[in-house]
């Protein structure tokens, strides 16, 4: 990924003050994280696919979540001005938040989106509601329940439908 790139997609999503150290940091553990994503799944010492799950460890120790935490709690009026302060105030039915590894993945998710392809987005998608059986079984009735509404009988659901 072009640097300019990943640090305008970073930038969308913590805002303007950002460490260029860290973002450094950021990116060259991303880097060999998407290439490990898109690699043979061989875990052993010396493939990509390996050197991609010590990324990923090394994206928990240099996230900005504690940090962002802290900020919030010292100021509660503070504007929610990024995706990382809103992804952290999103909360399910009964009040529980996502956990800081749940952000990372999903600000993960959004980097490949903003510079990937669509299919290694819907591939994430995938994983996540098949680890997740309770979500894939939500957005299957969501999807079921449109199809109820409809006043003409394709099954098929159509683009703004999705």
């Amino acid at each position: 990924m072009k640097k300019a790139t990943f640090e305008v997609i970073i930038r969308i999503m913590m805002g303007s003050e950002i460490d260029p150290k860290w973002l450094d940091r950021v990116e060259k553990v991303y880097t060999i994280y998407s290439h490990g994503f898109m690699a043979l799944p061989i875990n052993l010492t010396g493939f990509a696919y390996h050197r991609a799950f010590k990324a990923r460890a090394n994206l928990d120790d240099i996230s900005v979540i504690d940090e962002r935490k802290v900020m919030n709690m010292r100021d509660k009026s503070r504007a929610k001005c990024n995706m990382v302060d809103l992804i952290m105030c999103i909360e399910d039915e009964e009040g529980k938040r996502l956990s800081d590894e749940e952000i990372i993945d999903l600000l993960i998710v959004y980097a490949f989106a903003g510079h990937e392809t669509t299919a290694h987005t819907t591939a994430w998608a995938i994983i996540y509601l098949e680890q997740h059986p309770e979500f894939l079984q939500k957005a299957k009735e969501e999807q079921e329940e449109i199809v109820k509404r409809r006043l003409h009988s394709d099954n098929n659901l159509s683009y703004d439908e999705i």
